[in-house]
């Protein structure tokens, strides 16, 4: 009896002692991003743990409380928090969707609900164990997409297959449960409880500090996107642009590789923000970057170097796919009703081919291709100009 009761009260002293360096952590977290508070998803995240710490609190006071509070409470609480818990991880990723929100909304509910049943018309711990764990396996479960997902980072697998894992033992622990084993219950006395305790808080931890990393992953993502696209568009800004073209111009030069350049704008830009407002006239430039980045390839670069000007680097293509390239791009904006851009619009554009060498600078294709855009737009615009290095002359496109 004596050893019985030293293993129960070892254990709620790691639960008590592991509960407070939760709670320290949570603390460091929220002073750690208090400047970044407006961010919902940090919020919800943030104020599932506070909820979590709390229901932790009532369960390791279990015994010494009522059951009402130490085992219907805190498990209701603990249904909702791991359930806005995968939701982050899964916002995070972007692939949370607004059905498995909805999903998950009655999930969650339903857990509570069926809890309740069980803890008023069936109170054995058995039956509860087995039940909180399949739900939570069934929460925990479309972590997988989190591993299978083609863009996602080597840290949201890690913590895709860390949460799957959470799931495949809860499974086991239901399982257990349902067959009354002893090591199934935390709270039962046996040579698998400190170590089933200290597991689970370790997985607490290090799946705070992994969400946490996600957040600030996310957040670094997202300030080098505002550092180095233009915000309106999606396009390159012209610093990046300049940057990773020049690198092109000199991988394109060691392997005598030809290059095409294309500067475009878009004809009589002015006319149509003084016609149907600047508001319009953004959501012009927004519908031309998205139409024209279908037809990009992986390598391929688009830029906006300001107002309604464009410019395409296009590495490999020579001549002929170029002009076809130019030529694709012009048709996509001729009215078709499927797909009507806000307000009526062409463009002109300037087209260069060349083999670059290690002399060519990105400063002095677009001067000459500047030469090729200002030709289609004297010779009545919408059209392609090309200008060929070796001559330097502005020829129609035919």
């Amino acid at each position: 009896m004596v050893l019985v009761m030293s293993i129960v009260m070892d254990a709620r002293t790691v639960f008590a002692t592991l509960l407070v360096g939760y709670l320290i952590a949570l603390v460091l977290t929220l002073a750690f991003w208090n400047g970044s508070m407006k961010l919902v998803t940090l919020r919800v995240y943030l104020g599932a743990k506070g909820m979590q710490a709390a229901a932790l609190f009532l369960l390791a006071l279990r015994g010494s409380i009522p059951g009402i509070l130490s085992i219907l409470l805190a498990n209701s609480v603990l249904f909702i928090v791991y359930t806005l818990e995968i939701c982050v991880l899964l916002h995070l990723q972007k692939i949370l969707t607004m059905r498995m929100r909805r999903q998950y909304v009655f999930l969650a509910l339903g857990s509570i609900v069926g809890f309740l049943f069980i803890y008023l018309f069936n109170n054995h711990e058995e039956s509860r164990i087995a039940y909180a764990s399949l739900l939570l396996a069934i929460i925990f479960l479309p972590a997988y997409r989190l591993v299978v997902a083609r863009k996602a980072s080597v840290l949201a697998r890690i913590m895709g297959a860390l949460y799957l894992s959470v799931g495949v033992w809860m499974l086991v622990r239901a399982s257990a449960a349902a067959l009354n084993y002893d090591w199934a219950s935390y709270y039962r006395p046996n040579e698998y409880q400190l170590p089933g305790l200290l597991m689970s808080f370790l997985v607490i931890v290090v799946g705070h500090t992994g969400v946490v990393l996600l957040v600030k992953e996310q957040s670094t993502k997202e300030l080098i996107r505002l550092a180095n696209q233009d915000d309106l568009t999606g396009a390159l800004n012209r610093r990046t642009f300049s940057i990773r073209a020049e690198r092109q111009l000199a991988r394109c030069a060691k392997m005598r590789k030809p290059l095409s350049y294309l500067l475009f704008d878009v004809d009589r830009f002015k006319t149509i923000n003084d016609t149907y407002g600047h508001y319009v006239g953004d959501q012009v430039l927004q519908h031309l970057a998205s139409r024209v980045r279908q037809h990009l390839g992986t390598e391929d670069m688009l830029v906006r170097y300001g107002g309604d000007e464009f410019g395409i680097l296009l590495p490999g293509l020579d001549e002929q796919a170029s002009e076809l390239f130019a030529e694709q791009i012009i048709g996509e904006f001729k009215i078709v009703e499927d797909r009507l851009p806000p307000a009526p619009y062409s463009i002109s554009v300037g087209v260069l081919t060349i083999v670059p060498d290690s002399t060519t600078k990105l400063e002095s294709l677009y001067i000459t291709c500047d030469e090729a855009l200002y030709a289609a737009k004297r010779d009545g615009r919408n059209r392609v100009i090309r200008v060929r290095q070796e001559r330097m002359a502005a020829v129609p496109v035919e």
